[in-house]
């Protein structure tokens, strides 16, 4: 009968544990879960003031402006999580504002970043933005000029 050495023996007397799969697996879905939540409420959703929300876009001279109308019938706020979500994944557009009467967007984007057709295009996509030929047409249109100086003020 051979001899064991203690540390062997001590090894194989007690077998290798396992984790529990079951906490293993109830410790991951809890993490999943915590990072949906804090996803889904950390946009916070549309911010309105005074009828308008607005999303912030590229800090560019916006030289072209196009009016886009939302589907008759559509929850507003979820039109234009969709539409501001989309709006962010396009390079080359400026300050997005929607309205809540007329339920509409006023995009404006620069035209030598991005042409109006991929915008149309991110925004129908969503499926809340009323085609073309369908609602009222894009109506692109210069920006006024601002009245506001351009050039930093100082106060002595």
């Amino acid at each position: 009968m051979p001899k064991r050495s203690p540390a062997t023996s001590a090894a194989e007397a007690e077998p290798r544990k396992k984790p529990p799969v079951f906490a293993v697996t109830l410790s991951v879905a809890a993490v999943f879960a915590v990072v949906v939540a804090v996803i889904s409420v950390g946009g916070g959703g549309v911010k309105w003031v005074d009828g308008q929300a607005t999303l912030q876009g590229a800090a560019l001279c916006p030289c072209k402006q196009a009016i886009y109308h939302f589907l008759p019938g559509v929850d507003i706020d979820q039109a234009t999580e969709a539409a501001f979500a989309a709006i962010r994944r396009i390079e080359g557009v400026g300050n997005v504002i929607a309205h809540q009467n007329p339920p509409s967007l006023v995009v404006n984007f620069c035209g030598s970043n991005v042409q109006e057709p991929a915008i149309r295009m991110a925004l129908e996509q969503t499926g809340f933005i009323a085609p073309a030929a369908e609602g009222a047409p894009v109506q692109p249109v210069t920006p006024e000029p601002s009245t506001t100086p351009t050039e930093p003020v100082t106060r002595e």
